[in-house]
Parts: structure tokens; C-alpha cells; sequence
């Protein structure tokens, strides 16, 4: 029927209709309706709704935000889910920070939208603001009743290593639908993460009968989960082929490449989000060292995380041309990458999580090849080669890769020899481990681990009575499910042994307590199998039938122990029984392989490098003769008469060394926000700490801070333990001190106006006894020395011996002790000075309340602090001149805004507050208990 606007309808009956187009998929319709209506309806709010909606249907999405935006500006009945389709609307257009924004004002109107929090999660996300979303990822899993909104907090839980509540999240969506395959592909890898193989089947078989009837392009089953389960290799490149087209689209050539270049030196590209302490890192550090600079420039565009660890800076020294692609979009990235004249642009990722593949699709760099960070095929039309080696892609794997094979002569896998093992002595004891038997081990991620190779463990272990399986800590859930899975086997719970995260140093030292590593099945150990190599511990392994299930092999084969590289798995149970009961055998087993280790090419790292840069001339040659890619085999070097290192390099670890693994020993988590209490972060940032004592070497040498996103107040997401704070109360107090220090001047000035406010100077001397001063936690003695000069009867309370001893000297009472514990009775307290104790305290409304109790009526309270919250707070960039996000002792940055909203709510009354020139954007408060 048509419908005319000279049709004399009500504002009920247009509704009606506008809607039906809308549900009848004819928004354009909807659109032109509408702009044919008179003013005075064409603005009424309804229809207002349906033109945004009708904009969001038609997909332009910043012209739907902002008429939802005005919609939400109005008010009304809908406010809370106009703000939620604005902030929608904005997410599509790109714009994450604004739809943050508006999320979380639909979320305050209306704290029950779930889609509104999902929304929320998916923008912090993107932001990789994870620990921010993690509120509204706990509200979705104890709330929502919705499954694509509880596979979103599972993936929040997941990017914050939270493997129990995400496996909880996805179990609960699976429970309410068994139809969304995304899910499924979350689940499946949970699954074998928590080691549940009861679900992990369930899900495999799904997988597994929509491939035998052709059905893989209806699952969406990532790459990566694939190889993790899958060892057919046709399945495995369909796999990737549809995860690489659906993720990052085809080959769309943006950049001519037809003048062929002779360059002196060929310019080699390197991408990856994984050049910090990642196990990518771990491997080719040295291969970046080695690259030899007469004949290859190179070049890494990165986008990752600067982590500040020995690793990041090793590879930060070794490479020519580092650029941040972080805030570039792929084809900004791209034109920067041509610009640079790159001839061999390398992906370090794969289509796993974090990949910029999309840069490849643009081919900014004639040649382009897959490498290290993904073993199987991209799937990618826009991918020229794969670097591999003969072993985990033999002649029969070649019509299963979408890239010609470039085959290096002995393993793919580099390794970097420079790596240190820690010299510090190492005992069974101190690692739980029993003084006699075998030591089994396998320290791989719980997902490689199944139910088949398990069972075999089992069986080793049922057959060598007093041996135990050391295996890797990862969760509560992992670790239960397999101990109730050793039991069904007849394997006592208490022979599992779980070995907590350490650095690495240390890591590749208590390897060496094993007797036997066993090898999982379907994908192999890599960087794990090289660590326990390179520790002096073999390992048995029986290869598959695809690349990650054959990287062992390799990595045995190069290390000339090829007699480890089991035929069956029958054969390695018998074998690592044999072996564990014959220690003679075993010995001299061992004693091989610690000199081959130094002998053999799997640890040459040299020798590796020049290999690999063998293979990128012979890719270049081709492209300089005008030849296609072809399948490549490397030549190998002469092997070489002596070893390429007298010894394995090792370093003195310090004990109390952290990692990000055990950073829960020196500092707690901070849930809330210390001002409003509030949970929600409006942003994050990853700070350098900056000591100037060696003593401070073992403490975490970074530090996250956080923005509330209710009060805006600045604070650190988590404080120190007892023990850090004792280490860092016991450095001198230049070195627990901003360079912005409350100097004489502007102390004696604010000793004078606490004076004033408790009555007055001359009025306190009339009275025939002095003024009685609290200092508190003080971060220089300015203060203290000129409230003494003024005449008051000075107390100092310091939690740092060296502070207490430097007060002391000055005279007064001093005492070393934690305010919050102190209780005072029959004295008068007149003044407390919280000098510096507010920013650097975790609790600061403790502190003023505990100020409070202990103040008389009419007493003082001063403060000064660094007005550094709001006004230098920018997420995203980089203000290492700014000494407070590096300075240890910092864990506020307040505005002065909060700090006198903090004051008042804990019942003081504000009295005066002026800048002070001797600190950062420096102010000093001063307030009256009444």
C-alpha cells in the first residue's frame, strides 16, 4: 500500500509505519518518508528514533550517533539505550573512545542494560584496556542470561590471564545455546586450557563432523584452535584460509613493485606485536643480534608492548630501524613500510590474536613470507613464502600450504645461544620435589596437554613407582582436573607437581632437576622443548602429522639426539620406562647431549642466522630475475670442526627477582578506586619505575596506573607488600623523592599559616605551651625543622628508619611506626602535617579519617601535593620527562579537585588552599577539624 505524506495520519499512525519499513528492511525508504515531512514532525523525538535507527540499519553510523546522542541530550523515557545506540553507533564508526564515553553514561542511567556493559567490554578491548573491563565482564557473567554477551566476558577474563572465571563465562553461554560457533571455538580452547576433556571432546566432535561434511566455512573456527586439536593437513589449510579471508580479506595490491631494485643491501622487514618477553623474543634475539649489516638492513615494525625487560632492550639495541605502528592504521602502516623501500617484509604473528596481516594484503614490499609465530599455513593469497625446514613440511605437506615452502637446512626454530641459565644453587627440596626417583616433566601450556598422551604419562608413572610429573602452574581448575584425572588412572593426586612462574633464568636452571622431559602429541613443545634441551634434559616425542606436531623432531634432529624421536607412543612409554631404569643409560644420554648442545647447529646461532639470510637472497634473486615465488631448499654450511662456545652462559639471579609471573609477592591488587570507591577505569597506563638504588633491582620495575572513571582521580591498580616497602623505606630519602620537593621557603610559609589557623602565633605563646605537631610520613624535613624553628612541640612519625634517624638529628620526639596502627591517649594533638603521606599512601581516606579521630576540635590538618592528576593525564602518549609515573613511592596524583572532596567527606572543613611553587603544579591545603 502507499502511503502519502499529504495523508492527513497522527504521530501514532507514522510510528507504525516508519517501524514496519524498518522491520520490513527498507530503511532508505524509511529515510526519504521522513525527510518529506513538515518540520514540527519530522523533529518530534519519536521519529527522530526511527530516522537514527533507520541510519544504523543502512550502516552510517556516525550520523545515527549523533541523533541518538541528541535523542540522549533530551532525555526522556529511552535516555539510557539512546546513550547505548550512540555509543553503538560510534563503535562502528571506529570511534572507541567517545563510545567508552557513551556507554557508560547508559550504563549509569541504566545499570541493567548487559548490552550497554558488553559494549563497554568490547570497546576496552579494543583499547587493551583490560583490567578496566573486567568490572563489567564480572557483571555479564553473574548477570547476563545472553551468549554472544558471556563470550564477551570470557574474553576480557582471557586478556587478563584469568583462565578459571573466563572457562566459568563460556561454560555458562554454552549451557544457554549450543548454536554460536564463535562460542564454541572460546569454549574448545578453554576447555583444553583447564584440561576438561570431557567438553573438549564434545566440541572436537562438532568440529570435526562439520569438516568431514564440508561444512568448515559455517563454523568459523579460528586457525589457531584448529592446529591446537586438528592434525590433517588439508583441514588445517582450509582453516586458516577461511580465518585469514573472513579476518583480514583478500590480496588488494596497493603499491607498484614493477621496478626491480639491485639494492647493496637487502632491506629486511620484520612485524610482530611480540617484541617484548615473549617466547618469539626469547628466540630470535640473538638472530637480530647476528644479522650481518654489510648485507641486510634491518627493519621492525612493531606494535607491542615496551616492557622494559633484558629481552626488549637487547632487540631494541640490535635492530637498525624500529618504528611504532601501534596508532597506524594497516594501510598508513603500509605506506610507511614502502617508503622504506622494504624488500622482504617478514609476519612474526600468523592469523593468531594481535596479527597485522591486514598490512599484507596491500603488499607494500615485493616479497613477503610467514615466520616462527604461527606453524602451519596463513591461508593468505597475499603470503608469499613460509620458512620451514624438511621435517615439519616434507615433500607430502607442499599442496597444503597456500606459500611456497622456503626450507632451511636443519630446523626452522632459531635459538638464541646467548641465553643465561641461573648459576645460583638448585635442590630438589626447595622445589617440592622428592629427594629419590625419576622426574618426569612437561612444561608446556596446559592446552597442549590431552587425553591421550596423558594416558600414556600415566602409564610411565603406574610402571616407575617412586617417580613423579613436574608440570607448569598455570590455574586452580587446570591443575584440579588433572590431579582428579591421574586418580582415574590409578596415579595418586600428590604425584603431579606444579611448578610456579619465575624469570627465565631461573626457569632454565630448575629444568635441569629433571630427569626425562615427555613431549605432548598434537602440538608439540617449542621454545619449551629448546628450553629443556639447552638445560641439558632430553626429550622424547613421537612426531604427527602436521607442522606443529613435528617441531620437536626438528629441534632433536638439530641437536644430533635424534635416537629421542619416538616411532609410536607405545614405543616412548617403553622407552622412558627403560630409560628410567637404567640411570647408567640415561647418564650417559645426558652427558651427550650437553655437549651436543654446544656442538650441534640446533644452538648455533650464527650458523642459523646465515642460513636464514640464505634464504632471503635466494627469494630476492628470483624477484630480481623476474621469477615467481617456487619452492625454496636452503643449502647448508659445512658443519664445523669445534664447538661454537666453550660453555653455556650463566648469571647470578637475585632470589627476590620478580617477573611479571610473581609480581603478586610485592605488590597487592587495588579493587577500588581509593577517592569514590568507584571500579570502572576511564584509562591505564604502564610506567618504568625509576630507582636510583641498586638494592631496588629485585622489586617490579613497573608500575599500572589507572584513571577512575567516576571522579577522575589517579591512582596506581596496585601498592606494595609489607616486604617491598621495606626495601624502599630503607633507601635514603633522595631516593624515595620526587625531584619537586617542599623546599624551606615554602615550608616556613605553610608552618605560618597552620599557626594562624590554630589561633594565631602570638596567642599560642600567651598561652604558656607549645603547639602540638604531628608530622607524618613527611618526604622531606622542611616542615618538621620549621615548625621546631616556630616553637611547636614536635612529634615525627616515619615508616623509613633513614627518615626517623634524619628528623632525630633536627630534635623533637621521632618515631618509626605506621600511623594508621597509632593510638594516642591523654595528648592533644593540634596539627597534623600529611606532607607527601597522601600520594604515597594506597589508603589516603584512612589516613584523613585516622587524622581525624586523633585531632582535637579545632585542630589542623595540613597537606601538599602535586597537582599532576588531571591536567598531565593523556592516555596513549608518552611523558617519560614526568618523574611521578616512574617514582616508586608514588600511588595517587590527585587533582585538587578530589583531594578537598576526600578531605571534606572524612568531616573536615577546607579553609585555605595556594599554590606552592617549590612542586609540580604543586598545592598546599589547609583544613579545621570542627
Amino acid at each position: 500500500m502507499e502511503i502519502s505524506v499529504q495523508d492527513n495520519l497522527d504521530l501514532a499512525e507514522l510510528q507504525q509505519i516508519l517501524q514496519g519499513q524498518l522491520q520490513a528492511g527498507r530503511p532508505q525508504q524509511a529515510l526519504d518518508f521522513i525527510q518529506e515531512l513538515p518540520h514540527n514532525i519530522h523533529t518530534q523525538p519519536a521519529i527522530t528514533w526511527i530516522q537514527a535507527h533507520a541510519f544504523r540499519q543502512l550502516g552510517r553510523h556516525a550520523e545515527a550517533a549523533q541523533q541518538f546522542r541528541t535523542l540522549a541530550i533530551q532525555g526522556g523515557q529511552h535516555e539510557a539505550y539512546c546513550y547505548y545506540y550512540a555509543a553503538y553507533c560510534c563503535h562502528m564508526a571506529g570511534d572507541a573512545r567517545q563510545a567508552i564515553t557513551l556507554a557508560k553514561n547508559a550504563i549509569r542511567l541504566q545499570p541493567t542494560i548487559s548490552e550497554a556493559r558488553a559494549l563497554l567490554c568490547q570497546c576496552l578491548y579494543k583499547s587493551e584496556w583490560y583490567r578496566a573491563a573486567t568490572p563489567h565482564a564480572k557483571w555479564l557473567l553473574n548477570n547476563s542470561n545472553k551468549p554472544e554477551e558471556l563470550f564477551i566476558s570470557a574474553t576480557i577474563f582471557m586478556a587478563n590471564r584469568n583462565f578459571d572465571q573466563a572457562y566459568h563465562a563460556i561454560c555458562h553461554s554454552l549451557e544457554i545455546s549450543q548454536n554460536i560457533d564463535t562460542v564454541h571455538d572460546q569454549a574448545l580452547y578453554l576447555s583444553q586450557y583447564n584440561c576438561d576433556w570431557h567438553l573438549f571432546q564434545k566440541l572436537a566432535t562438532h568440529y570435526q563432523e562439520n569438516h568431514q561434511t564440508n561444512k568448515s566455512e559455517n563454523i568459523h573456527e579460528s586457525a589457531f584452535s584448529n592446529i591446537t586439536w586438528c592434525m590433517d593437513e588439508k583441514i588445517n589449510k582450509q582453516t586458516a584460509q577461511a580465518t585469514t579471508l573472513h579476518e583480514f580479506g583478500k590480496k588488494s595490491a596497493l603499491f607498484d613493485h614493477s621496478i626491480i631494485r639491485h639494492p647493496r643491501c637487502l632491506r629486511i622487514g620484520y612485524v610482530s606485536s611480540d617484541f617484548y618477553n615473549h617466547a618469539t623474543l626469547q628466540l630470535m634475539a640473538g638472530v637480530f643480534e647476528k644479522h650481518d649489516r654489510k648485507t641486510f638492513e634491518i627493519f621492525a615494525y612493531c606494535h607491542s608492548r615496551a616492557d622494559q625487560s633484558e629481552q626488549r632492550q637487547r632487540f631494541v639495541n640490535a635492530i637498525d630501524n624500529l618504528v611504532d605502528i601501534t596508532n597506524l592504521s594497516d594501510e598508513e602502516a603500509a605506506r610507511r613500510i614502502y617508503s622504506d623501500a622494504i624488500d622482504i617484509l617478514i609476519d612474526l604473528k600468523g592469523p593468531t590474536q594481535g596479527s597485522r596481516l591486514g598490512i599484507f594484503t596491500l603488499t607494500p614490499a615485493p616479497i613477503s613470507a610467514s615466520y616462527l609465530g604461527f606453524p602451519g599455513s596463513s591461508g593468505a593469497d597475499f603470503i608469499d613464502y613460509i620458512i620451514s625446514d624438511g621435517i615439519v613440511t616434507p615433500e607430502s605437506s607442499k599442496p597444503f600450504y597456500t606459500e611456497k615452502l622456503c626450507r632451511l637446512p636443519e630446523t626452522y626454530q632459531c635459538n638464541d645461544n646467548a641465553r643465561a641459565i641461573a648459576a645460583n644453587p638448585i635442590s630438589r627440596d626447595e622445589h617440592t620435589l622428592p629427594k629419590n626417583g625419576v622426574i618426569f616433566c612437561c612444561f608446556n601450556q596446559p592446552y597442549k596437554i590431552e587425553e591421550v598422551a596423558f594416558t600414556h604419562w600415566m602409564r610411565i608413572l603406574s610402571a616407575i613407582p617412586e617417580s613423579v610429573l613436574w608440570l607448569l602452574e598455570t590455574g586452580e581448575l587446570a591443575k584440579q582436573n588433572l590431579r582428579a584425572e591421574a586418580q582415574k588412572r590409578g596415579i595418586s593426586a600428590d604425584r603431579l607437581i606444579f611448578a610456579p612462574k619465575t624469570a627465565t633464568a631461573l626457569h632454565l636452571a630448575r629444568i635441569s632437576l629433571a630427569d626425562i622431559a615427555l613431549d605432548t602429541r598434537i602440538y608439540n613443545g617449542h621454545t619449551t622443548t629448546s628450553d629443556a634441551l639447552w638445560a641439558g634434559v632430553p626429550v622424547l616425542t613421537v612426531p604427527g602429522t602436521h607442522f606443529a606436531s613435528r617441531v620437536s623432531a626438528s629441534l632433536l634432529t638439530a641437536c644430533g639426539m635424534s635416537e629421542l624421536i619416538q616411532p609410536d607412543w607405545e614405543t616412548l612409554c617403553e622407552t622412558a620406562i627403560a630409560l628410567a631404569r637404567s640411570p647408567e643409560r640415561l647418564r650417559a644420554l645426558k652427558e651427550k647431549l650437553v655437549q651436543m648442545r654446544l656442538q650441534a647447529p640446533l644452538f648455533d646461532t650464527e650458523r642459523f642466522t646465515r642460513h636464514l639470510e640464505r634464504a632471503y637472497a635466494m627469494m630476492a634473486e628470483r624477484w630480481q630475475t623476474g621469477l615467481p615465488p617456487a619452492d625454496i631448499d636452503v643449502p647448508a654450511l659445512p658443519q664445523r670442526e669445534v664447538p661454537f662456545a666453550d660453555c653455556i652462559p650463566t648469571v647470578e639471579v637475585n632470589l627476590d627477582a620478580t617477573t611479571d609471573g610473581d609480581t603478586e609477592k610485592w605488590r597487592h591488587p587495588q579493587e577500588k578506586c581509593p577517592v569514590c570507591g568507584g571500579e570502572d577505569l576511564a584509562g591505564e597506563r604502564i610506567a618504568q619505575l625509576e630507582f636510583e638504588s641498586e638494592a631496588a633491582t629485585s622489586l617490579p620495575q613497573r608500575i599500572h596506573w589507572g584513571q577512575c572513571a567516576d571522579c577522575e582521580h589517579v591512582y596506581t591498580l596496585d601498592y606494595w607488600s609489607e616486604d617491598a616497602q621495606e626495601q624502599l623505606n630503607e633507601m635514603c630519602p633522595s631516593e624515595r623523592s620526587d625531584p619537586s620537593m617542599l623546599h624551606r621557603h615554602d615550608a616556613g610559609q605553610l608552618v605560618e599559616r597552620a599557626f594562624a589557623n590554630a589561633g594565631g602565633w602570638r596567642a599560642l605563646r600567651q598561652r604558656g605551651y607549645p603547639l602540638v605537631w604531628l608530622e607524618v610520613d613527611p618526604d622531606t624535613p622542611w616542615v618538621y625543622a620549621s615548625a621546631l624553628e616556630q616553637g611547636a612541640a614536635l612529634t615525627g612519625l616515619s615508616a623509613s628508619y633513614r627518615m626517623s634517624e634524619r628528623l632525630q638529628t633536627l630534635g623533637g620526639q621521632t618515631a618509626h611506626a605506621d600511623f594508621l596502627d597509632l593510638e594516642i591517649s591523654g595528648q592533644t594533638i593540634e596539627v597534623i602535617s600529611l606532607q607527601g603521606a597522601l600520594e604515597t599512601t594506597p589508603f589516603p581516606r584512612d589516613y584523613l579519617q585516622k587524622a581525624f579521630s586523633l585531632l582535637a576540635s579545632g585542630g589542623v590538618l595540613l597537606a601538599s601535593i602535586s597537582n599532576s592528576a588531571s591536567p598531565y593525564w593523556k592516555m596513549k602518549e608518552t611523558e617519560d620527562e614526568m618523574a611521578c609515573w616512574g617514582n616508586p613511592l608514588r600511588q595517587q596524583l590527585f587533582s585538587t579537585e578530589n583531594l578537598l572532596r576526600l578531605i571534606e567527606d572524612c568531616g573536615f572543613r577546607v579553609m585555605e588552599s595556594h599554590a606552592c611553587a617549590s612542586r609540580l603544579a604543586g598545592v598546599s591545603l589547609i583544613a579545621i577539624r570542627p
